[in-house]
């Protein structure tokens, strides 16, 4: 399968060179096949980086022209302090004894994020906006079908000789994207036919969330939708009762579709309502999971007692000791589940600081945004991007996201929609008033 990947890859590389938007996705769907779980430099990493490589080096000239353009913008700025943080971070690195390699390898999954400031080149003014997010959301939703079995496979849930997916990195976060992006189509629909549509898309998204079994991307998915009531309900668009109901539907959706995989013998419901129910008793405190990640989190903090300032740097490995299945082990990762301390032990408190204000004016651009915009799909894409940022800054908690390659790929992405769409904008302003000025 991934040497037909390669194929597919190949031939499309002359469109992923000229069209970047659509060289993003592919290189997102590369890494879902070609980057597993391992630290280890095998062959199709190499494979993947080639790609990667050579579509980056063809887009500098698209990096540089546009220049001008997304500089002043301040999500821009925050990121190249990022970006220039991380270069300081070899040399902290270096100091604590932390090799070129495990720097790049910590480094590598946020180099996605320099898809923002191609955004202005990727997504032009003669680009529709609207018709891009839709291809987009159609390869999330594919992405999903294979991460949503995976995970079943993972908790025992799924019935399979083997794992669909030879990627433990590949988290559900990706229905937070889903969820959203289908929720701005959703409020933007004009007719009944269409609403339907993207009202069973977003919940499907929920249903595939919750056969995952993972908490967190359902309390993250629930934080967002709150988010997203209060931008509704702050322009009187929305009452309680309505949004009531409109949660309403994809959760009966999922006891659905449950029920009928149940009956159907085609999931495990003991072993997965058994990931629900735990969490409102007192056996939470004793999985073992639970256990693993308040030790990692404990060994991140000691790290960053140490180094407060600039933190041990990227490429610090944790020296947890996890457990599955009574066994014990010390895998040394580079991954930390909570992204808040991953940055304080790797960054520090500098580090924390310039991350968290990134976060924030993405963000504030977004909501700012969407009180400027008058009806339309533009409009609630920025609501949209609003409740996913509140939504992945509570799943970062328990399963980080922002530095997750997946996820980072995909908000490198709608960000950079994000900041084509506003300069758009200013182009247009602008030429309104020139025309004034010349009438």
């Amino acid at each position: 399968m991934r040497t037909i990947a390669a194929i597919v890859a190949l031939l499309l590389l002359p469109i992923s060179w000229r069209k970047p938007r659509y060289g993003m996705v592919v290189l997102i769907g590369l890494q879902v096949l070609f980057l597993g779980g391992s630290l280890e430099l095998d062959a199709e990493k190499f494979v993947y980086g080639a790609f990667f490589g050579i579509l980056m080096l063809a887009w500098v000239p698209a990096f540089w022209h546009t220049k001008p353009a997304w500089i002043r913008h301040p999500i821009s700025k925050w990121l190249l302090a990022i970006l220039g943080l991380m270069l300081i971070s070899r040399v902290v690195g270096a100091m604590h004894g932390i090799s070129t390699v495990d720097w790049f390898r910590d480094l590598s999954s946020m180099l996605n994020y320099s898809w923002i400031l191609l955004g202005i080149y990727a997504f032009g003014t003669t680009v529709e906006i609207r018709k891009y997010a839709l291809f987009l959301l159609m390869s999330i939703a594919t992405l999903t079908v294979p991460i949503t079995l995976q995970w079943m496979y993972y908790r025992s849930t799924f019935d399979s000789e083997k794992a669909v997916l030879d990627n433990m990195t590949l988290g559900p976060g990706i229905n937070l994207f889903g969820t959203f992006l289908a929720a701005a189509f959703l409020l933007d629909a004009k007719d009944t036919s269409s609403k339907r549509k993207f009202l069973l898309l977003t919940s499907g998204f929920v249903v595939a969330a919750f056969l995952t079994g993972t908490r967190g991307v359902l309390a993250s998915i629930a934080a967002g939708c709150l988010a997203y009531f209060l931008l509704l309900r702050h322009e009187g668009k929305v009452s309680l009762r309505r949004g009531l109901s409109m949660v309403s539907v994809p959760v009966l959706l999922a006891l659905l579709v449950t029920f009928v995989l149940t009956a159907s013998r085609a999931i495990d419901m003991g072993a997965l309502m058994g990931r629900y129910t735990e969490a409102v008793t007192s056996e939470m405190l004793e999985d073992d999971t639970v256990q693993d990640r308040i030790m990692e989190a404990l060994d991140g903090w000691n790290a960053f007692s140490q180094n407060p300032i600039l933190g041990e740097g990227l490429g610090y490995r944790t020296e947890s000791v996890y457990h599955i299945g009574g066994v014990e082990f010390q895998p040394q990762m580079l991954f930390m589940h909570n992204f808040y301390v991953y940055l304080l032990a790797k960054l520090g408190i500098t580090g924390f600081v310039v991350f968290v204000g990134f976060l924030a004016s993405i963000t504030r651009c977004a909501a700012g945004e969407y009180f400027r915009r008058p009806e339309g799909f533009e409009k609630y894409f920025f609501g949209s991007m609003v409740a996913l940022m509140v939504a992945l800054v509570v799943q970062s908690i328990t399963a980080s996201q922002f530095n997750d390659r997946l996820a980072t790929g995909l908000l490198g992405i709608m960000v950079g929609m994000m900041i084509a769409m506003g300069a758009a904008v200013g182009q247009s302003t602008t030429l309104v008033a020139l025309r004034s000025r010349t009438s």
